[in-house]
């Protein structure tokens, strides 16, 4: 459905979701950042990135945001996060740190065979607010350089309490990305 001004919309249990923002990557390109939109309006954001394939294989799809500390901010230790990842043949893995330069969503590697790609999605909660860490949570699915599916989730936090967040930035550990859609909604 559209709001009166035409812009996308759809109700779900959680609230209404505003359409935001679209990244398209075709070819191989270092980073997608989503660096306005991103402001008081709403108080959750939800992103979502589907398609997604490194160009390196056995690459970890990677978060940064934006903020007045950096833009995006790649302090050493700005991050902390916990993501705990399955395998389909059994395997459990966690990815954890408590003082990082970045947000891991993975504990486990995502192919790059034409065929093998990476889908998920987050939340990030109350961006503008100064009086809080900024939290974050989502799960994604893949394919593994064997071809092994895994589901992964994760949580994380943005340790500055103090300044607000205007942009999230999506990056591979190693190699660029290759190909995926990367959108966001604004949650009311």
């Amino acid at each position: 459905q559209t709001n009166g001004s035409g812009v996308l919309t759809w109700a779900s249990a959680s609230g209404t979701h505003v359409l935001l923002g679209t990244t398209n990557v075709t070819s191989s390109t270092a980073s997608v950042t989503f660096a306005s939109n991103i402001d008081s309006t709403y108080k959750n954001y939800l992103f979502t990135y589907t398609d997604v394939r490194p160009v390196t294989d056995g690459a970890k799809i990677q978060l940064r945001v934006n903020s007045s500390i950096g833009s995006p901010d790649t302090g050493g230790s700005q991050y902390r996060y916990a993501a705990r990842s399955y395998r389909d043949n059994g395997d459990l893995t966690n990815n954890v740190s408590n003082g990082a330069s970045e947000i891991s969503t993975s504990s486990m590697n995502t192919g790059s065979d034409t065929s093998e790609n990476l889908a998920g999605e987050f939340i990030l909660h109350n961006p503008s607010g100064t009086s809080g860490r900024k939290v974050f949570h989502g799960s994604s699915v893949g394919m593994q350089t064997d071809t092994a599916v895994f589901y992964n989730y994760f949580a994380a936090v943005y340790t500055e309490t103090t300044v607000a967040v205007t942009g999230v930035q999506f990056f591979f550990n190693s190699g660029n990305i290759a190909r995926g859609t990367f959108k966001f909604y604004g949650i009311s």
